[in-house]
């Protein structure tokens, strides 16, 4: 009777699988580091991720979406054959995966490691400051 009402359970989840650039996971991994340090109990990613949806569920009109924006890229002739040329040989490994993603993904990487930048050059700024 117990094991009947366990796989009941079970089957009242719901599973879902998507694809994320890999720096919102690093973000994120970064983000609940910082919870752990804190002392805060959602210091695991499924409930930190289940908390997010349930927050934004409980929002009064959640039903506007941000909308897109659109970037016209203009890519030198070399840069886009290197660009095809890497695509391909991913493609060989993930064959799901998009020309989108990887942009997203350089995109990410770069606002990434220049925002480390410049936090160290306002940190740089602010001591000369104190100074």
């Amino acid at each position: 009777m117990e094991t009947e009402n366990l796989f009941c359970e079970i089957d009242k989840t719901s599973q879902y699988t998507i694809t994320v650039p890999s720096s919102l996971i690093s973000k994120l991994d970064d983000h609940l580091q910082i919870l752990k340090f804190l002392h805060h109990p959602e210091n695991k990613r499924q409930t930190w991720i289940i908390n997010a949806i349930r927050k934004k569920l409980s929002l009064a009109n959640n039903l506007n979406i941000a909308k897109g924006k659109h970037l016209n890229l203009k890519l030198e002739e070399l840069l886009a054959n290197e660009l095809e040329g890497r695509l391909a040989e991913i493609l060989k490994l993930h064959p799901n995966y998009t020309k989108k993603q990887w942009i997203l993904e350089a995109i990410e990487e770069k606002l990434e490691s220049e925002k480390e930048l410049v936090q160290n050059k306002l940190t740089e700024i602010r001591e000369g400051i104190k100074k």
